[in-house]
């Protein structure tokens, strides 16, 4: 086990080619921002943290696992993806922010069949993230935090624009959790590259204004779950609710 500790210090990383060895290697702050711009090739588990609340993680080189490492990347402000992170065989790619993860477009977060967390109030996925026929969790970081699918973040909203869904590819897509605020669908949203999706929230679950097209739909929800716009098409549906439930489709 290996470790890079900083205290309130930045640190910037620039090498042609940085080679992790180790059961596990932490490169983290207490509080200050990481910049990388160096290939990594980890051959253990990596966590890179950048701690306080106003510390960000940019990554502009690619992060290469061996087969079984897992990789974890977080910040407490903004953790900016500008490259490749890849994970072979068995291994799994945990990603963390506050208010904003944004993955940068012409790059790929990519697992073999294995999950990927993505943790956050506020996404950008320009970028492609591909658990292939593993699972995609997306969450906000803050309880109670609203999520709004078919439209981009805004401040005080976790959203997912069509265009984000679309660059996922999962057996089975996880939208938020038990701390989740309410989930609401904007507009129609066919997030192609999904098998199943599960929306989970600790509040209700609305799409009277859009609906959702996909082959399997999952909703557990606290409160109402309300499916009104006739727009929806799903061939398996399962709700787990406290509330109402009201489901229309074409």
């Amino acid at each position: 086990t290996g470790s890079i500790s900083i205290g309130n210090s930045h640190v910037a990383m620039s090498v042609d080619h940085l080679i992790v060895n180790g059961v596990s290697t932490r490169i983290q702050t207490a509080n200050g921002s990481i910049f990388i711009d160096s290939t990594i090739a980890a051959h253990g588990n990596l966590l890179v943290s950048a701690g306080g609340s106003n510390s960000d993680l940019t990554l502009l080189s690619a992060i290469d696992g061996d087969p079984g490492v897992n990789l974890t990347l977080n910040s407490g402000h903004l953790t900016t993806i500008n490259a490749d992170v890849k994970a072979r065989g068995t291994g799994t790619i945990t990603i963390g922010a506050v208010p904003t993860i944004s993955i940068g477009s012409g790059f790929t977060v990519s697992t073999q069949d294995h999950s990927i967390s993505l943790t956050a109030d506020g996404m950008s996925l320009s970028g492609m993230v591909n658990a292939g026929a593993g699972t995609v969790t997306i969450k906000q970081a803050t309880t109670g935090t609203a999520i709004n699918l078919g439209t981009p973040s805004v401040l005080g909203s976790l959203g997912l624009s069509t265009s984000d869904l679309n660059d996922i590819t999962a057996g089975r897509l996880i939208i938020g959790d038990a701390n989740s605020g309410p989930i609401t669908v904007v507009t129609d949203i066919a997030p192609v590259g999904v098998s199943t999706l599960h929306l989970n929230s600790g509040s209700s679950v609305t799409a009277t204004a859009g609906g959702i097209a996909v082959q399997n739909l999952a909703v557990t929800a606290i409160g109402n779950v309300t499916f009104t716009s006739g727009t929806s098409a799903v061939l398996n549906l399962g709700v787990a609710s406290n509330g109402s439930v009201s489901f229309t489709q074409l």
